[in-house]
């Protein structure tokens, strides 16, 4: 019914099929080789890489810029530079991407010209921030007030990321394209323009353009119309207990009948709790169940370090997540919610 899950396709994110969302912030500590690897490889318990695991990373903001403000709503042409230094870090973040993807590329005998994609996330340019930064190159503060400054902004924040990404050779990581922060589009604020006409920017670079809308988000059924490449809707199944199982079949209904991907979300709680645990193997049970486990695009939502913790973890459940995952992406999972009866879930790494 619909169109169907939106299915990988190379020209669309560099052939993405499972992208995980790597957080960083002022808060928390940055993505390193090691807390990298059991990313873009599969390891087993002695840590040993035995097959690619995710294909596709995005890096966005957790918590508030260094001026204060949020992402999802308001911030300053310092904070959004700040992302750029904070990505390009030594040893962290995309640099510390590259050089795991090397480690893996040696260890599984990829091909030389095999890249992991990788990409970056466009914050929302607020029409009432009236001393933005300098985004002209001409030493003056602009503001926002104007929609043509606030497409200005973006597309300047875009020259200067892919600038600094010009400062290097990657061999094992392709930067492949944007990402809209903002998990709704409103008519207000001439949002839907603002986007539409991002696409348009982002295109034109050469580049695609994608969006993870929470549940049902105002915009979410029109999503290809504003100019995005791809789409995943987040189920948002994990995240309370009292949220039912039938948001499960519900999300995948919505997403085949949109041409969606959808997104596959857990909490760094999953570990603790019995509820959430079994919550997060129902969205993997779900797409054996309800046909979106194969030929469909995934994104990944994890509490900054849940997979890395779950591939490191000595007790056997909370390890299962890692194992269950590396399954789904390959299409090989094989387990409906019943087969999860047998383990304790009374689980602490």
């Amino acid at each position: 019914f619909g169109k169907g899950n939106q299915a990988p396709n190379e020209n669309v994110l560099g052939g993405v099929s499972d992208l995980v969302l790597l957080y960083h912030g002022t808060a928390i500590d940055g993505y390193t080789v090691e807390t990298l690897i059991p990313y873009l490889a599969y390891v087993d318990q002695e840590g040993n890489i035995k097959d690619v695991m995710f294909d596709s990373y995005l890096f966005l903001l957790s918590g508030g810029f260094p001026s204060g403000l949020s992402g999802w709503s308001d911030s300053k042409a310092s904070d959004w530079l700040w992302t750029i230094s904070d990505l390009f870090t030594e040893n962290e973040n995309i640099l510390a991407l590259e050089e795991a993807a090397g480690i893996v590329k040696d260890a599984l005998g990829l091909d030389e010209d095999y890249k992991y994609g990788f990409t970056v996330t466009l914050y929302y340019p607020n029409s009432e921030r009236t001393d933005f930064g300098d985004i002209n190159g001409d030493g003056v503060v602009d503001g926002l007030t104007t929609d043509e400054n606030r497409l200005r902004a973006l597309e300047w924040y875009m020259e200067t990321f892919e600038a600094k990404l010009g400062e290097y050779d990657f061999e094992n990581i392709e930067f492949v394209g944007y990402y809209w922060y903002d998990e709704s589009i409103y008519p207000q604020d001439n949002a839907p323009y603002i986007v539409t006409e991002t696409s348009k920017i982002v295109h034109e670079r050469g580049y695609d353009f994608f969006w993870i809308p929470y549940y049902v988000a105002s915009g979410f059924s029109a999503w290809d119309s504003y100019g995005f490449d791809v789409a995943c809707m987040q189920p948002n199944y994990v995240f309370k207990e009292e949220v039912p199982y039938s948001r499960i079949p519900q999300a995948a209904y919505l997403t085949q009948l949109y041409g969606m991907g959808i997104e596959i979300e857990i909490s760094g709680k999953s570990f603790t709790s019995d509820v959430l645990y079994r919550k997060y193997m129902e969205y993997l049970s779900g797409g054996v169940l309800y046909g979106y486990m194969k030929d469909c695009v995934h994104m990944y939502y994890q509490d900054v370090y849940v997979y890395y913790d779950a591939a490191c973890s000595k007790d056997p459940s909370v390890r299962l997540i890692y194992d269950y995952t590396y399954q789904f992406i390959k299409g090989t999972l094989d387990v409906y919610p019943e087969a999860f009866e047998e383990y304790s879930f009374n689980t602490q790494i």
